[in-house]
């Protein structure tokens, strides 16, 4: 599965690619399933994220059953494991003919093998993708269909090395990667016993005098793929409590450094307070200030916006209670006020004009926080107030604290407003009103 994010926007320096946070953070995690992760970034063509994650590995995400499966990520996760595998299966090949030609019917044994070992060769290289269960599927197929043939077949004595070589073979290690495509207990033990079955059923279709051979070769295989196949599921779950327990001490390494980063912004960003800023903080804490002054609280928004600037994070070349965004927060925190409702208000970008937002749209916004504060479904949550420039429209994006309002889309003079989005569950709505550039 590939997820693919991209931005128009300018991008950051390629240094940034390999940040503590993307380095650390999100290819560690990935990597930990078998997953990559890619960075792309350009001044003119934003920034492209792409995450990978192999199919399998899907499975170890989100809720599970009360039957815990058996995970397999050393398998699902190198390539060289899987080839590892492969050995007996090569040797399979290579001995196929000597195995064959004692066997009545050599060229259909033949024919049986060969395509056995390369229908395991494409599972192998097919692991983590849609074809892994159809490509399992076959392979056991084929691995019981050609013990089965052999046993209807009649072998005599002479056969005895070739028939427990075939079970060897196509039993014993072909049967490796089988066993672990799958990660429930139920379905591996289903194969290793049609395995052990069929490999029961070809000795006991020896000769009577010739079956003590064949039998200790069954016996030998179907220990064998137990062993194999549990000493890889234990192998693994040691290598996962041990990543589980570097992934805890690693978060709070994670977590130490944030909070140290956190500490030094805290004092850089105090340092960055003007004398007015900090008398309206003073003011605030000792009580001087009225919290539900509407005047406050739209200064209380200026200084954000300022502060804003003084940290690089927005540029505006204009300041004070006379923007059209200043004039609109200041009747609006006053009809809030009334309800005992907060406004949130901030101008992440100046907007483009600076006429005022009409005396209709106003009225509009007071009667929405009006409907917050007479519904039943609302939250405690501010009213917040974003105003921000897209593709050269001024933009307001709102956030009422509540649900079931009576609003649709509509237009206002030139302020075209629309619903965004509804949740019940936040009791939030999102509305937006987009005023075109004059």
């Amino acid at each position: 599965m590939t997820i693919r994010i991209h931005d128009s926007g300018s991008g950051f320096a390629r240094d940034a690619a390999e940040s503590f946070g993307i380095r650390e953070g999100m290819k560690s995690g990935l990597t930990l399933v078998g997953g990559t992760v890619s960075v792309e970034t350009s001044a003119i063509q934003g920034t492209t994220v792409t995450l990978t994650l192999p199919i399998s590995a899907l499975s170890t995400i989100g809720p599970h059953s009360n039957e815990v499966p058996l995970r397999v990520g050393l398998i699902d996760g190198s390539l060289t494991s899987r080839i590892g595998m492969l050995g007996t299966i090569i040797f399979l090949l290579v001995a196929s003919w000597v195995i064959a030609e004692p066997l009545p019917t050599p060229q259909v044994v033949l024919l049986a093998i060969v395509t056995y070992v390369f229908v395991s060769i494409a599972l192998c290289f097919g692991w983590n993708t849609r074809a892994r269960i159809p490509l399992t599927i076959a392979g056991i197929c084929l691995g019981l269909g050609v013990i089965i043939h052999v046993a209807t077949s009649a072998p005599d004595c002479s056969d005895v090395s070739s028939v427990s070589w075939l079970m060897y073979g196509v039993s014993g290690g072909g049967t490796l990667l089988l066993l672990n495509a799958s990660r429930h207990r139920a379905i591996q033990l289903g194969i290793v016993a049609a395995f052990a079955l069929a490999g029961l059923a070809l000795a006991l279709a020896m000769p009577a005098s010739c079956r003590v051979e064949p039998l200790v070769a069954a016996f030998i295989v179907c220990c064998y793929m137990v062993s194999v196949a549990y000493v890889i599921v234990w192998i693994d779950r040691n290598v996962a409590a041990q990543q589980q327990r570097a992934a805890v001490i690693w978060e709070r390494i994670l977590n130490e450094r944030v909070e140290r980063d956190l500490q030094v912004a805290t004092r850089m960003s105090w340092d960055l307070l003007t004398t007015s800023t900090r008398d309206l903080l003073q003011g605030v804490a000792d009580g001087t200030l009225a919290v539900d002054d509407p005047l406050v609280r739209a200064t209380a928004a200026t200084e954000a916006t300022m502060i804003r600037t003084r940290l690089g994070l927005i540029s505006s070349s204009r300041k004070g209670h006379d923007t059209p965004f200043m004039m609109l927060l200041t009747p609006l925190t006053d009809v809030a006020a009334r309800f005992d409702i907060t406004i949130d208000g901030d101008e992440v970008e100046p907007l483009t004009r600076l006429d005022p937002y009409p005396t209709e749209l106003v009225d509009f916004i007071e009667g929405l926080i009006t409907q917050c504060a007479g519904s039943e479904q609302s939250s405690l949550e501010p009213v917040g107030i974003r105003a921000l420039v897209d593709t050269d429209v001024d933009e307001l994006i709102i956030s009422l604290p509540a649900t079931g309002l009576d609003l649709q889309a509509s237009e206002i003079h030139d302020c075209r407003i629309e619903v965004l989005a509804a949740s019940d569950s936040d009791a939030c709505t999102l509305v937006s009103i987009r005023r075109p550039q004059i």
